[in-house]
């Protein structure tokens, strides 16, 4: 394939994809869709293969901008968490957190098909009333 055909494909993918560059973004990501590209028109030439490729909004980003941008936790230097550190003393064979005020009443959560959302809920609040000292209990609707 010749320059002005893989020019081409890339205003094709910028129109459809409605991206927007400045000349400088442009002249970096240009040869990274064309590698891309013919990465992709490599793959769909094996017919081994049960899939084939395609351009996608992502097809300017080589694979570790991707990898870094869209797979994984994306972690904050403004953490608050702070390091676990031991201080010694022993933990206690067993807690009961209802003396901690740190449960709160059991959901309903019918047949929303949102369990995933209560347990995440849950969580929060437990951990919550125990750094805090307080209580709170989070309203879910279905």
């Amino acid at each position: 394939m010749q320059l002005f055909q893989y020019f081409f494909l890339f205003y094709q993918f910028i129109s459809t994809h409605n991206k927007t560059y400045d000349e400088a973004t442009f002249n970096t990501r240009f040869p990274i869709f064309v590698e891309n590209y013919k990465f992709i028109h490599q793959m769909n030439q094996n017919d081994n293969l049960t899939f084939s490729l395609g351009v996608n909004k992502f097809a300017d980003l080589t694979s570790d901008e991707f990898k870094n941008l869209h797979l994984g936790l994306q972690r904050s230097n403004s953490s608050k968490c702070g390091v676990f550190a031991d201080n010694g003393s022993e933990a206690p064979d067993s807690i009961d957190w209802r003396l901690k005020n740190a449960l709160t009443p059991v959901k309903d959560q019918g047949q929303c098909g949102s369990c995933w959302a209560f347990a995440a809920a849950g969580f929060l609040e437990d951990r919550f009333c125990i750094a805090s000292g307080g209580s709170v209990n989070v309203r879910l609707s279905r």
